[in-house]
């Protein structure tokens, strides 16, 4: 049993996506400076979904509680920083990390009995805000490409 609060697909009223100089809750550059808003990207993604899962499991109004630290590619060495649990194995509401170039992360959001993954990501080249994908563990990378390592999953506290 979980306590998975499912992924949120974004939108550009929610104040989880728009820059906190524009009156949002997020501490990312926006992409679009007239609103705010800083999707497509997966940092602003998956630290706004992280923490909108810590706020709704405690009953709190959405607010970022664990900021992290750089590109993608460091944040898993950054949860260190903000005393969060990592490992290898994946869990529902965790956030997987890969280095490479500036890295990429990504939420969990269901895992399936046969080992498949159902993420949410977004990503800075994508036309797309957000996506869901299905991916699984064939290559020692999660489906990425030879260009990105694995590092591991964070677990949301």
């Amino acid at each position: 049993m979980t306590n998975h609060i499912p992924c949120i697909i974004p939108t550009r009223l929610n104040k989880l996506f728009i820059s906190y100089t524009n009156g949002g809750l997020s501490l990312f550059q926006p992409r679009d400076a007239r609103t705010g808003y800083v999707l497509p990207n997966c940092t602003s993604y998956a630290e706004s979904c992280f923490n909108h899962e810590v706020c709704k499991l405690k009953g709190i109004p959405d607010k970022i509680i664990y900021s992290f630290d750089g590109n993608a590619e460091n944040w898993y060495k950054d949860a260190v920083r903000l005393k969060l649990e990592r490992g290898d194995t994946p869990r529902e509401g965790a956030m997987m990390c890969w280095s490479g170039g500036k890295g990429h992360v990504a939420i969990v959001d269901k895992i399936y009995e046969d080992g498949r993954l159902r993420i949410y990501e977004s990503s800075y080249s994508a036309k797309e805000d957000f996506e869901i994908a299905t991916i699984n563990n064939k290559n020692g990378r999660w489906g990425m490409s030879s260009a990105y390592k694995f590092e591991g999953f964070v677990y949301n506290p």
